[in-house]
C-alpha cells in the first residue's frame, strides 16, 4: 500500500554470479511523490540489477558496476514520477571493479625552506607540485621560514551516477556518495531511475606541520655527524657506543625462573567489617555512678527525736577522795527537743530513763566524834537520771555546799 512506501527497505536476492542491490526510502515518500493516490492504494516496487552496461554504446564513462534500475509502478502499471525528494533515497550498490582504499598510499611529504620555493610531488595519476609560502603556512618565526607539506594526491574514488535519457548520457546531479567500501558503494538520490557507479579522481589536499614526518623507509646507517636538520625517522642502526654507558660493574642477576604465583597479595574488600561488630558494647559499663537524688535523706532520720541529752549523765559524787567544787561534766540547762538539721551517721544509744529506780542501799554512819553525817560513796552510776537543773537550782547547790564546808571547819 502507498502508505507503507516510506521508510521500508527492500533487497535483491543475491546469487552465485550476480551482485548485491538493496535500496531504503525515505519517511516524507508518501507526503512528496505519493499524495495523488489513496492510502491503501497499491503500488509496485521494482528493483533489478543488471551486471553489465547497458548503455556503453551511447556513453563511453568507465562504470565499475552493473546497472541498476529502481522504478514505482501503480495498478495500472503506469510509472510513478519520484524525483525532488528532500529526504534522499538511499541505495548499496555492489561493484565488480575493487576500489584502492588504502589512503596511505596517497601521502607525499615535502619541505619548504624558502618562501617561493617548489616542491614536486610524484603521484600516482601525475605529478603535483606546491609552492612555499610561509605566510599562507602560518609561520611566525621571521628567521625560520621552514616548515613541513602533507600532501595527499588524487585519487580513484567512486562516483554515483544516474542515466539521463534526455543529454543520453549518464549524469551526477541529483545523486552523490556517502560512503564506501572496496567493494560496496552507498549513494544516495533524490529522485528514482537507473543507476551505476563510475570513477573519478579527487582533488589533491595538503596540510601544513612544523614537525618532520617519518618517511616509509628508515635510512640505512647513522650519519657521521648530527644533521643541521632532523631526520625524519630515526636510524635504524644503533650507535656504535651505547648511551649511556653501561656501569663497571655488573647488576644483580634476576631469578633462575618466575615464581608462579604471587608472593603477596592484598585481599580484597569484604563487604561486612572484620572483625564483625558485636551485638552490644565491648566496653564494660562504668561499676561507680551516681545516684539521681532522693526526695528522702539517707539513712533515714530518727523517727522521733530523743528527749535526753547524749551527754553521758554526771555521777553523784566523784570517785576521787575529795569532792570537787562543780561536777565535771554538767549536763546542758535544757535538753535538745529538735532533731539535728542534717540526719547522723549512727544513732547514740541512750538508756531508757527509769522512774523506778531506787538510791544506794547502803545508809551512811554518822561520824562518832562530830556527829556529822560522813560523805557516803555513790554507787557506780545511778540509775535513774538526773533531773535537768536550772541556774537557780545550780545556786542553791553552791550554797549548800558551801555550808556543809563551813561545818566540816567546826
Amino acid at each position: 500500500e502507498a502508505q507503507y512506501v516510506g521508510s521500508i527497505f527492500v533487497e535483491v536476492p543475491v546469487e552465485q554470479g550476480s551482485s548485491a542491490l538493496s535500496i531504503k526510502f525515505p519517511s516524507t515518500l508518501y507526503d512528496e511523490a505519493l499524495a495523488s493516490y489513496e492510502a491503501s492504494d497499491t503500488v509496485d516496487i521494482k528493483l533489478v540489477m543488471i551486471d553489465t552496461d547497458i548503455y556503453s554504446s551511447h556513453d563511453e564513462t568507465d562504470i565499475t558496476s552493473g546497472t541498476v534500475q529502481a522504478v514505482l509502478y501503480d495498478s495500472d502499471a503506469e510509472e510513478i514520477s519520484v524525483s525532488g525528494l528532500t529526504a534522499p533515497i538511499t541505495l548499496v550498490i555492489e561493484v565488480e571493479e575493487e576500489y584502492d582504499t588504502n589512503f596511505t598510499a596517497w601521502e607525499r611529504f615535502g619541505l619548504c625552506e624558502q618562501d617561493g620555493d617548489i616542491v614536486t610531488f610524484d603521484c600516482p595519476y601525475g605529478e603535483k607540485t606546491h609552492k612555499c609560502d610561509s605566510v599562507a603556512a602560518g609561520v611566525i618565526d621571521a628567521t625560520d621560514m621552514t616548515y613541513y607539506v602533507d600532501f595527499v594526491c588524487p585519487g580513484v574514488i567512486p562516483t554515483c551516477l544516474w542515466w539521463d535519457e534526455v543529454g543520453d548520457e549518464w549524469a551526477s546531479e541529483g545523486c552523490s556518495m556517502a560512503n564506501y567500501t572496496s567493494l560496496n558503494v552507498t549513494c544516495e538520490c533524490n529522485h528514482m531511475t537507473e543507476y551505476a557507479t563510475g570513477k573519478n579522481l579527487s582533488l589533491a589536499s595538503y596540510s601544513i606541520s612544523f614537525t618532520s614526518p617519518p618517511t616509509a623507509v628508515p635510512t640505512s646507517s647513522p650519519s657521521a655527524v648530527p644533521s643541521a636538520l632532523p631526520v625524519p625517522v630515526p636510524t635504524s642502526m644503533p650507535s656504535v657506543v651505547p648511551i649511556p654507558s653501561p656501569s663497571a660493574l655488573p647488576v644483580p642477576s634476576p631469578t633462575v625462573s618466575p615464581s608462579l604465583s604471587p608472593t603477596s597479595f592484598t585481599a580484597a574488600p569484604s563487604a561486612a567489617p572484620t572483625p564483625a561488630p558485636s551485638a552490644a558494647p565491648t566496653t564494660p559499663a562504668p561499676t561507680t555512678f551516681t545516684p539521681a537524688p532522693s526526695s528522702v535523706p539517707t539513712p533515714a532520720p530518727f523517727a522521733a527525736p530523743t528527749l535526753e541529752p547524749t551527754t553521758p549523765a554526771p555521777t553523784g559524787k566523784p570517785a576521787t577522795a575529795g569532792p570537787t567544787a562543780h561536777p565535771v561534766a554538767a549536763p546542758t540547762a535544757v535538753p535538745t527537743t529538735g532533731p539535728t538539721a542534717g540526719p547522723t551517721t549512727g544513732a547514740t544509744t541512750v538508756p531508757p530513763m527509769d522512774d523506778t529506780a531506787t538510791a544506794p542501799t547502803t545508809a551512811p554512819t554518822a561520824d562518832p566524834n562530830t556527829g556529822a553525817s560522813p560523805v557516803s560513796s555513790p554507787t557506780a552510776a545511778p540509775t535513774k537520771q538526773p533531773t535537768p537543773r536550772t541556774v537557780d537550782d545550780a545556786d542553791d547547790a553552791d550554797d549548800a555546799d558551801d555550808a556543809d564546808d563551813a561545818d566540816d571547819a567546826d
